[in-house]
């Protein structure tokens, strides 16, 4: 979804050369401002200051390498109010009449970025000015004041060779300073998906929420209703989220039916398990396949503690039950990722029996490796033992009111990976999954895709009539381990036990290159409805 915004020009320079005889001295007249020096755009306003006024009277000068016959400084002030657009600008020479030789007019730009905000033009040295050109582009992010300030340098240069051809020259030109065509903010290639692939029918076939006017809020409000595309951060960038009761996420891959959750903001497509018999995408929420299979949480490792039993017991991964200290790097620390939880190990098993039947890897190939966030960062507490800790969530998803769900991982641990998941990434992630591109939702992302902390909600799109686990880590009471569910009414609790037997509804990333098919005939469903899935080509 592009934005083209209309209106053009601002500051005009105009250089008027006449030639006397071989090195003699010409004169120059540059003026400025012939149009209002402000641009109404659709992310704010840009101003235009043109130093000195409108006119500069150059006279008297010769042929020279070094010094500009012309100096201009430009100052753009952005006022930019957008939540979430970027406000860009470029420049542009234009040359209204040249007759000079080839080469004979140069420019120089230089930008200083006075605000620290968005990006300047990078800077250009001895560029031709023969014909028009487009010097570059800049933007300014949120915020007011911002500033962007530019030195444009005139140049004739001398060549140490007989310019009196140049005596009769003239050389007109200006400077636009236009508002540029911009992409709003999105994941990774959204913008520029090719036809074919599920990034693309979920751009072309979904409703974007870039203004959230009316829409509710994440952590305060349920969402009852289809409120289809909206934006929020995570670790990779931009990510667009399905909220509410959507009827057009479901998607068919490796003979089982999905929804889509997320597009992340790498481009990856985030999905959680509907249907696990079988390809038939169904409405029904209480179709007795519609999960995996119920399990604890934890682990027993043997030792005389069962991590049930102890703060290590609350990850995705656990340390050492016994151990005296959280977060290290040695693999000492009760909160390392050294064990698979039952959950995990579980998934692992799934990922094996589902996706690597065979040894082509047709469909592991289209996985992403992407984080999954086992949120570890603490609240209160120490993180070890038999101490009483909480961990973030608890504070941003239930004490704090409203609620404040976030798609970004939190930092944990020395190595500030510990909580982030991934099977092979070491640069995003910590890739202690070991090749397995698999994960649960967190209690944020159910919480952006329309549940709420203790309230019921049976309209929404991870309403299942079903009772299933989270990777989000509460909190250790000093007798139990507590990870965040979904239970039977859609409400998301906080106060789960993590050796009840939830059921474990397995999630995936695709690639943004997957392939997919769906019914475009006249008189079908809606893409990527119940009836009419989006179809994952192998």
């Amino acid at each position: 979804m592009k934005k083209t915004m209309g209106i053009i020009l601002v500051f005009i320079l105009v250089i008027m050369l006449g030639i006397g005889v071989t090195y003699a001295y010409f004169s120059a007249k540059i003026s400025g401002l012939e149009s209002a020096s402000t641009l109404v755009l659709e992310a704010g306003e840009l101003e235009i200051d043109v130093d000195g006024g409108n006119i500069i009277s150059v006279s008297k000068f010769i042929p020279d390498s070094e010094v500009p016959f012309a100096t201009k400084t430009i100052t753009l002030t952005g006022k930019n109010t957008s939540i979430y657009l970027n406000m860009p600008y470029s420049l542009k020479l234009v040359v209204d009449n040249n007759t000079f030789t080839t080469g004979s007019i140069k420019y120089s730009i230089s930008g200083v970025n006075d605000s620290n905000s968005g990006k300047v033009i990078p800077e250009m040295e001895m560029k031709d000015a023969g014909s028009t050109t487009i010097i570059g582009s800049g933007y300014f992010e949120r915020g007011n004041p911002l500033t962007h300030t530019y030195t444009l340098k005139m140049y004739f240069p001398e060549t140490e060779v007989d310019q009196s051809e140049n005596m009769a020259a003239t050389y007109n030109a200006h400077i636009e300073v236009t508002p540029d065509e911009a992409e709003e903010p999105a994941p990774k290639g959204w913008w520029k998906a090719a036809n074919g692939t599920l990034l693309a029918a979920i751009r072309d076939n979904s409703t974007l929420h870039i203004d959230e006017t009316g829409m509710t809020i994440p952590g305060t409000d349920l969402a009852t209703t289809d409120e289809q595309l909206r934006m929020a951060t995570d670790d990779y960038g931009v990510s667009f989220y399905f909220r509410g009761n959507v009827q057009n996420n479901y998607v068919q891959f490796a003979g089982k039916c999905w929804k889509i959750v997320r597009v992340t903001g790498d481009g990856s497509i985030k999905l959680f398990l509907w249907n696990n018999n079988g390809t038939l995408c169904t409405s029904s929420s209480s179709a007795s396949s519609n999960r995996y299979n119920s399990k604890t949480y934890t682990n027993d490792t043997g030792e005389s503690v069962n991590v049930a039993q102890t703060v290590s017991g609350v990850g995705f991964m656990y340390g050492k039950p016994d151990a005296t200290i959280a977060f290290t790097d040695d693999n000492t620390g009760a909160q390392d990722n050294i064990n698979d939880s039952t959950i995990l190990t579980n998934l692992k098993t799934w990922y094996k029996s589902t996706f690597q039947m065979d040894t082509t890897d047709a469909y592991t190939n289209l996985i992403s490796d992407v984080i999954w966030c086992g949120d570890k960062s603490i609240y209160t507490g120490n993180g070890y033992g038999a101490e009483q800790t909480s961990f973030s969530a608890r504070n941003r998803l239930i004490i704090q009111n409203p609620n404040r769900p976030n798609l970004i991982c939190p930092n944990a641990g020395l190595n500030n990976k510990v909580s982030k998941y991934t099977a092979n990434d070491t640069i995003n992630g910590n890739g202690n999954l070991k090749g397995y591109k698999i994960g649960l939702l967190t209690a944020d992302e159910a919480i952006f895709s329309g549940g709420k902390y203790n309230t019921p909600n049976e309209n929404y799109y991870l309403f299942t009539n079903s009772y299933w686990w989270t990777m989000t880590p509460i909190r250790f009471d000093g007798t139990n381990a507590i990870i965040s569910s979904i239970d039977a009414s859609g409400r998301i609790q906080g106060s789960a036990y993590a050796n009840n037997n939830g059921t474990i509804r397995p999630s995936v990333a695709l690639n943004p290159t997957v392939q997919v098919t769906y019914n475009t005939a006249e008189g079908a469903d809606a893409p990527g409805t119940v009836n009419n899935p989006y179809v994952v080509e192998i």
